[in-house]
């Protein structure tokens, strides 16, 4: 008796694409003629909606959406709604370009219900090369693991431009622009392993990333710049800050509140006010960043903070307080901070503690 054996790959069906393009086909890359959701969603016959595509799309799928502004909705519960509301696992949603491919859900930016893109316990989602702008939160994702975001421009919501919330893990933010957003660029909460990596984060009303009540997480070469402050862990655990370029924020370059075990390195603090401040912060460590140029202190240590540990660290005062590097003021007078081969712009030693202002913590920045 003899067998046919098949691959098993014969019998699944191969993952679809599906075009969608607004009502022009001006400046159109994918597409070569207007959308109607009336017709097949091919590249001759694309659909108007994000919409029709998801709902005609399988798990695995791609969207390639052309250049437009795209303004429709869809509800997500009885009080919330989104211009891209995502059902499934495995979909990427591809633009032209993050200049030219728009997501604008009609409304104002303030209904904090309104949302741009939305998804929840879907995994594996990417959201590429898209401009996403006018909602509450740009993307939101609830409880949405291993997925990507690269390549966006998100801008001008009311609050975050990307939330990452409620056990959305191990995604990845990149090489976006996330500017001018209501409360943060990125605000990533009670959420792990998620990596926010070469974005450019800038002008936004609060701040630039804020990690909250995160176990862990990356935030590594990202430009911030001109928000009121710039990095934030707040009741965080063993995140990474690395080779960031933090400038000219209002406010605290990087915040470490009521964290701890965080790892710091490799990363530049100048022109903020103070360049890190800690609160609350214990047993974190600083490695060979650059703190220059930042107003008052270069560090700046406060609350119940206690045993955090500065390395081979380049420390410089500003000019408009060229004696103060660091201040302490932590109530926690019997905890030692070590400050371990650092390069305070002078080997001597009088000068070098002169830099280090003890205000109610006693004489408890130890230096080697």
């Amino acid at each position: 008796m003899l067998f046919l054996v098949l691959p098993a790959a014969s019998f699944e069906a191969s993952a679809a694409v599906w075009y969608v393009n607004d009502t022009s086909t001006t400046g159109d890359s994918y597409t070569y003629a207007a959308g109607s959701d009336t017709q097949g969603g091919t590249t001759t016959l694309p659909f108007r909606t994000l919409k029709q595509a998801i709902d005609s799309a399988s798990a695995g799928d791609t969207l390639y959406v052309d250049a437009g502004i795209y303004d429709s909705y869809v509800y997500i519960t009885s009080t919330e709604t989104a211009a891209v509301h995502i059902t499934k696992d495995s979909i990427a949603i591809i633009g032209k370009d993050s200049a030219s491919t728009i997501i604008d859900p009609a409304g104002e930016n303030t209904i904090t219900t309104m949302y741009g893109i939305y998804a929840d316990t879907q995994v594996n989602l990417t959201i590429k090369n898209l401009a996403v702008t006018g909602a509450q939160h740009g993307v939101y994702f609830v409880n949405v693991d291993a997925s990507t975001l690269t390549g966006d421009s998100v801008s001008s919501n009311g609050a975050a431009g990307i939330k990452l919330d409620a056990g959305s893990d191990s995604n990845t933010i990149s090489n976006s622009l996330l500017y001018a957003n209501g409360f943060a660029g990125a605000n990533v909460v009670s959420s792990a392993g998620n990596t926010l990596t070469n974005n450019l984060i800038q002008g936004n009303t609060a701040m630039g990333v804020m990690m909250d009540l995160c176990p862990s997480g990356t935030v590594s070469n990202n430009t911030v710049t001109s928000n009121p402050q710039g990095l934030e862990a707040s009741a965080c655990t063993g995140i990474i800050f690395t080779g960031n370029m933090v400038t000219a924020n209002l406010g605290d370059g990087l915040t470490v509140f009521s964290s701890a075990n965080c790892l710091v390195t490799n990363n530049v603090f100048r022109n903020n006010s103070p360049g890190i401040s800690l609160f609350g912060a214990a047993g974190n460590v600083f490695v060979q960043n650059t703190l220059d140029s930042n107003a008052n202190y270069q560090i700046s240590i406060s609350g119940t903070s206690s045993s955090d540990t500065f390395i081979k660290n380049n420390i410089t005062p500003s000019s408009s307080n060229p004696d103060s590097a660091i201040t302490n003021s932590s109530s926690v007078t019997t905890n030692k901070f070590t400050m371990t081969r650092n390069w305070w712009g002078t080997t001597d030693e009088v000068t070098i503690r002169k830099r280090l202002f003890h205000d109610g913590g006693g004489d408890s920045v130890t230096f080697s």
